[in-house]
């Protein structure tokens, strides 16, 4: 079977915020990552079964930059696209910002997904979401700013 298959997979539930709205803020959950040579076997396992999209995503996954590191340059070697999906915790100014952004890029990341919204703002700052854009645009990385809303 082919197609887009594509999957949200959650390296960890440890989060440096805790938004209402998202699974990590369950605080009956044990926020902790699984080890990485699991998540290594899953990500060729899903290889082997025609994935064709990850998106690391659920708790904060640049919690642990250096094992995303290895995550997604496994995905590029799949030739699974990948995508990550951060606060931006990360990215207090210009320079910090930069240098993770050009890590991921130089990795092999595919797209980076800013999360932006009123939980995420009272915990992060707006520029931080500013900084990364700027970062992902002056390295050439795709990115999204995703809004996350309620009615």
């Amino acid at each position: 079977m082919t197609g887009n298959r594509q999957i949200a997979f959650g390296y960890s539930t440890k989060c440096n915020l805790r938004c209402s709205h998202c699974v990590a803020s369950d605080n009956s959950i044990r926020n902790e990552k699984m080890e990485l040579g699991t998540a290594c076997s899953i990500i060729g396992e899903m290889a082997r079964h025609d994935v064709t999209g990850i998106s690391f995503t659920a708790g904060g996954p640049l919690l642990f930059p250096e094992d995303i590191f290895k995550l997604i340059r496994l995905c590029r070697q799949k030739g699974i696209y990948s995508r990550v999906v951060t606060n931006g915790h990360w990215a207090n100014t210009g320079s910090e910002s930069d240098e993770m952004v050009s890590l991921l890029q130089q990795n092999g990341l595919s797209q980076l997904r800013i999360s932006f919204s009123r939980w995420h703002q009272k915990q992060i700052p707006e520029k931080n979401v500013f900084n990364a854009a700027r970062s992902c645009n002056k390295y050439g990385l795709d990115y999204f700013i995703s809004f996350v809303t309620d009615f």
